[in-house]
Order: C-alpha cells, then sequence, then structure tokens
C-alpha cells in the first residue's frame, strides 16, 4: 500500500464527508495535528480481513474511533458520506484505476 495514495483516499474521503469522522459524526482536525480529533483514513473492512485500499473501502474518521475500532468491522454513518448509500462489507471492494 502506498502511502501517498493511502493519504489521497483519506482526503477524498473527508471531502466528502464534509470533514466530519465516518463514524462519530464530530468534525475532525487537520492530520497534522495528532490529536483525538484529527482525521484518519481507516479501512472498513479491516486489510487483516481481506479489505483493499480502495476509495470504496476507506473512510475518513478521528484518531480516537480509529483507536478504538482496531481490527472491527463497524457500520459507517450514511449522513457523512455522499457517495455511500450501503454499510460496511456491503459497500464493495472493487479496484480503483490507480
Amino acid at each position: 500500500m502506498g502511502k501517498r495514495k493511502l493519504q489521497a483516499l483519506r482526503r477524498l474521503a473527508a471531502h466528502e464527508q464534509g470533514g466530519r469522522c465516518a463514524y462519530c459524526g464530530q468534525p475532525m482536525g487537520p492530520a497534522e495535528d495528532c490529536r483525538r480529533t484529527s482525521e484518519t483514513a481507516d479501512h472498513v473492512v479491516p486489510r487483516a480481513a481481506g479489505g483493499r485500499t480502495t476509495a470504496s473501502n476507506i473512510v475518513a474518521c478521528c484518531r480516537a474511533c480509529n483507536q478504538a475500532k482496531g481490527c472491527e468491522q463497524v457500520q459507517v454513518r450514511t449522513d457523512t458520506r455522499s457517495r455511500c448509500d450501503e454499510l460496511g462489507p456491503q459497500r464493495g471492494l472493487g479496484e480503483e484505476p490507480w
């Protein structure tokens, strides 16, 4: 997984989510701040469970939710991601044209 690709997908997800965490819905700060509310990238379907680093499997979430989630698979708030109309693993793991 390329670090730049993941950063780009995090930024895209954060933009699409209106700057709010995909799990708790709270506003997120810049990733560089390293605070509990800082923006991080999360694999909806964890890599350990076969999740891929694709736009359909990456959400932006606050550091606190990302740490609390760990390797679990949880539901994404549908009101924070404009292109998400399904939850969790049903969202698909299609390849992205990178």
